[in-house]
């Protein structure tokens, strides 16, 4: 009778552990997700910056040429 509770003691501690650990891979796999879309996000953002300053270059060079700067 004692063993057979020491076994279910040590079945349900394996179960609470198991259950832990698929509840702490599910948490890293969401932060991966937020992490790349944070990610992403950022690189749009530093895209579109950059086509913002060679536009704006362009209209500079545009604005150069047109009072014969250079």
């Amino acid at each position: 009778m004692r063993l057979a509770s020491q076994n279910s003691e040590i079945a349900n501690t394996l179960g609470s552990v198991r259950a832990d650990a698929l509840k702490a891979e599910q948490s890293r796999a969401q932060s991966n997700v937020l992490l790349s879309n944070i990610s992403r996000a950022q690189d749009s953002q530093i895209q579109l910056q950059k086509t913002e300053q060679a536009a704006q270059g362009l209209g500079n060079l545009e604005t150069a040429s047109q009072a014969k700067l250079f």
